[in-house]
């Protein structure tokens, strides 16, 4: 597992690649103002353009987050799916204190939440044929193209 860690500050993060696609993200310490905010952001951005477009993070290990940090997972997710889907994020379980802020936000909705990170895995394997087909679509798609006509307005 790598860890980064950022002085000054009270987050660190260690990853592991478990397949191709599928990385396990556990961020610790405090995710809160914009900050150490836009450090977890540049994690997941780092992952998803190096082709870790499966995440299973785990939030056990984080003591505080506000809306800031939470922001980090919707930019995350909405990364991965525009311009279209190529990858999700399964979240395991982490401190009431930021269950509540997922459920409050209605976030359950949006994120697959699991009691453990191994069940986040799984659900993630049970998924990467279909992500996996997807990028391969993606890849050989013939490059857009602008039409030779131009219809001007007179």
């Amino acid at each position: 597992m790598e860890l980064i860690t950022f002085p000054d500050t009270h987050l660190s993060v260690a990853y592991e690649h478990v397949s191709a696609s599928i990385t396990v993200v556990k961020p610790m310490g405090e995710i809160g103002g914009s900050y150490q905010a836009s450090l977890m952001r540049g994690v997941f951005v780092d992952l998803i353009n190096h082709g870790h477009c499966l995440l299973a993070v785990d939030l056990e290990g984080i003591d505080m987050l506000d809306s800031t940090g939470i922001g980090t997972f919707l930019g995350a997710l909405a990364r991965l799916r525009r311009p279209v889907p190529k990858g999700t994020i399964a979240l395991s379980e982490g401190p009431e204190c930021v269950m509540k802020l997922f459920r409050m936000l209605g976030w359950t909705k949006i994120f697959p939440i699991f009691p453990t990170i191994q069940e986040a895995e799984e659900w993630l394997l049970r998924a990467e044929p279909d992500y996996a087909h997807r990028r391969a679509v993606l890849e050989n798609a013939p490059p857009f193209r602008a039409p030779d006509t131009v219809v001007r307005a007179s």
